[in-house]
């Protein structure tokens, strides 16, 4: 992609903002702030978004198929059904994000903040998920074949949902 097609956003913005169902396939939003903003059925495959902040954005359905998506901010963001596969997600921190029915297959999410998230009927098929932390996070029906957990700190609290403790 050269750079006169390449889409580049106020670097403090703040933009709330109404994207929902837009093409952002190969773009270099790095850093770009989307918080607040409605993103729904939006589509970022193969996008650079390093550093950029989603944060209580809504995205449902969008797709960071293929994505660089490095050290970026998704606290509080409702990503329902997103697709993440094959992304590079290390370093996101998604706490109390709601990502239920999401897909990461194939994706790397090292060293992520998952703490307290819905990651409910998400996939993590064949995930690379080294040095992430779950605490608190709700992971039932969640499917974890084939992934790589070394040194994932709070593995042991996440296999459990945090309504247990109610019964």
């Amino acid at each position: 992609m050269s750079d006169s097609s390449s889409i580049f956003l106020k670097r403090r913005s703040n933009l709330a903002f109404d994207a929902r169902s837009a093409c952002f396939d190969d773009a270099h939003l790095a850093p770009t702030f989307f918080r607040n903003a409605e993103l729904g059925g939006c589509s970022f495959r193969t996008a650079k978004l390093e550093q950029a902040s989603l944060a209580e954005a809504v995205a449902n359905e969008v797709d960071f198929t293929g994505a660089t998506i490095k050290r970026a901010y998704f606290l509080s963001a409702s990503l329902q059904h997103a697709l993440f596969d094959e992304a590079d997600v290390s370093g996101c921190n998604f706490q109390k994000a709601i990502l239920r029915g999401a897909s990461f297959s194939g994706a790397s999410l090292v060293e992520c903040r998952l703490q307290r998230c819905d990651l409910r009927d998400i996939d993590f098929t064949t995930t690379t998920l080294t040095g992430s932390s779950f605490s608190c996070a709700d992971i039932r029906g969640a499917s974890f074949d084939w992934v790589t957990v070394a040194q994932t700190a709070n593995v042991e609290s996440s296999f459990h949902s945090p309504f247990d403790r109610a019964r």
